[in-house]
């Protein structure tokens, strides 16, 4: 059985869902995901390997010392290692003293802010560093056509991008919905970090202009971050704090988050681009909301539109419409008809072509196909 290298730098946050299930879910490849933290937020079925000593500068992960770098060379150097899939350019970056040691193809996933904001950083320097990794790395994974692009206004060479979306567990959040009448309140949902690109702020003023004439809902907001207190201002000053409710963080494994997915009416995820440039990919909790039957309200952004098509899986808005947010909102209230339309359609597209398990055997294609290539 071939050997695939994962890389990422922290292994990993509380919130990328998305790597940990792409690499539980791999079964015709042997994996070891090398790492120089290993937080154990998300569980892990695969060997994962961290330096034993490691420098000041390497464990907040900001510079892989040489000596970091030794110790976990070390540790694979006696590993045939067919290809190396690394997560996220900004670790492609941050590796690349180690990758240099294999002469193996190497593959990079890119996620969104490592090809928006982050090549703008510290006088756009981080595009000087991208430029040697897209000649040294065979291929780079984009969600979607929008990020692509975004490799392509970079400079990466067009024959190395494959479109490639890694799936969603839908079986985790699949729900037959019998009926999409709702019973007391209207239940509006979001999930997710709380930050300017999520944009659950503009939420909250969009329930502000349906409240004057629609006051049966409550939005209840599952996640945390740095645009909470934001959002808590936003809520007193329009005097929405008997509709509004923070949940905070739940794990992804807890069953509560699957109980907010079924007791809710709609969900929404307005996504924008922040200011300092930061896209989206493709929200996971979005395609979350689809398996579990959800019409979705969102945007014309980033990945979006690749997996909603507006008024068939849901309703799209322009980013930052807060209009137009509360007329989607208005008229999903007002009619089961559309929110059963919306949902059902949502939960066939998501199973049929958002999968976490059909994206892996299609990963695991690409790996075999890479590898096959590099050794003729």
């Amino acid at each position: 059985m071939k050997t695939v290298l994962h890389l990422e730098r922290k292994f990993t946050s509380k919130t990328e869902t998305f790597i940990v299930n792409q690499v539980n879910t791999i079964k015709n490849f042997n994996v070891i995901v090398a790492t120089i933290k290993n937080t154990k937020n998300l569980e892990c079925n695969k060997k994962i390997l961290e330096p034993d000593r490691i420098s000041f500068l390497s464990r907040s992960a900001k510079y892989l010392s040489r000596k970091t770098l030794i110790n976990l060379y070390d540790k694979l150097k006696d590993v045939k290692i067919d290809l190396i899939h690394t997560h996220f350019v900004v670790d492609a970056i941050y590796f690349r003293r180690f990758t240099k040691l294999f002469n193996v193809p190497k593959i990079c996933s890119a996620y969104g802010y490592d090809v928006s904001s982050f090549p703008n950083y510290f006088l756009d320097l981080p595009k000087y560093f991208m430029k040697k990794i897209f000649m040294e790395y065979d291929f780079f994974l984009a969600m979607s056509e929008d990020m692509k692009q975004d490799f392509l206004d970079l400079g990466c060479p067009e024959e190395k991008i494959i479109v490639h979306y890694y799936g969603t567990d839908i079986r985790k959040f699949y729900k037959p919905r019998s009926n999409y009448q709702f019973n007391g309140k209207f239940k509006i949902l979001s999930v997710g970090t709380i930050e300017e690109k999520k944009a659950q702020h503009l939420v909250i003023e969009a329930l502000n202009l349906i409240n004057q004439y629609f006051q049966n809902f409550e939005y209840h907001v599952v996640g945390s971050g740095d645009y909470l207190d934001l959002c808590m201002e936003k809520v007193k000053k329009y005097n929405l704090t008997d509709k509004v409710f923070f949940h905070g963080y739940i794990h992804y494994n807890d069953r509560r988050l699957i109980e907010f997915y079924n007791n809710s009416d709609i969900f929404i995820l307005p996504s924008i681009t922040s200011k300092d440039n930061d896209k989206e990919g493709i929200p996971g909790t979005i395609v979350e909301a689809m398996a579990s039957g959800l019409p979705v309200i969102s945007t014309y952004h980033a990945g979006i539109p690749s997996i909603i098509e507006n008024r068939k899986e849901g309703i799209l808005v322009k980013e930052k419409d807060v209009q137009g947010l509360a007329a989607a909102i208005l008229e999903l209230a007002k009619n089961e008809h559309l929110r059963e339309n919306l949902g059902k359609n949502a939960q066939k597209r998501a199973m049929e072509e958002l999968d976490l398990y059909k994206g892996t055997e299609r990963l695991e294609k690409i790996y075999e196909e890479v590898i096959n290539s590099w050794r003729r």
